[in-house]
């Protein structure tokens, strides 16, 4: 089994993951990426569980700790990590106004493009419900 450090980045321990596995420099170039987003995903859930908590939205669900009181979950996420705009690991309990500022930019920029490839989607349906076919490819082929 793999074990990842709890100070890791998704990048340091998606490189240790790789490492232990013996993968090819080639095969390593293509799964970095795709292996560094797999952690990534998976902290930024455990995250959001905690975050919610301390928010007051939700009773988290956690395999250590089924249920915290908001405190307990304050002072968990505390010890949990964020990526800034500039790429920097930051734990909650230590960063700065211009971090979480930082923070902050990055989500706005990623919501917006979820919203521009939401647009995008729209688009494609109008596009196919307007030509009455069933996909985008089949309306060039009608033209």
């Amino acid at each position: 089994m793999v074990a990842a450090q709890r100070d890791d980045t998704p990048a340091d321990a998606a490189s240790s993951i790789l490492t232990k596995l013996k993968v090819s420099s080639e095969a390593r170039a293509v799964l970095l990426p795709v292996v560094i987003n797999a952690i990534a995903t998976l902290h930024r859930g455990k995250v959001r569980r905690i975050e919610r908590v301390v928010a007051g939205i939700a009773v988290a669900v956690d395999d250590e700790a089924p249920e915290m009181t908001r405190h307990e979950a304050r002072m968990k996420l505390a010890r949990e990590t964020f990526i800034t705009a500039e790429g920097e690991c930051v734990r909650w309990g230590q960063a700065t106004v211009a971090q979480h500022m930082s923070r902050i930019a990055l989500l706005h920029r990623q919501a917006q493009g979820l919203a521009d490839t939401i647009d995008l989607h729209a688009e494609a349906i109008a596009d196919i419900e307007r030509h009455g076919v069933t996909c985008l490819d089949d309306i060039r082929v009608m033209a």
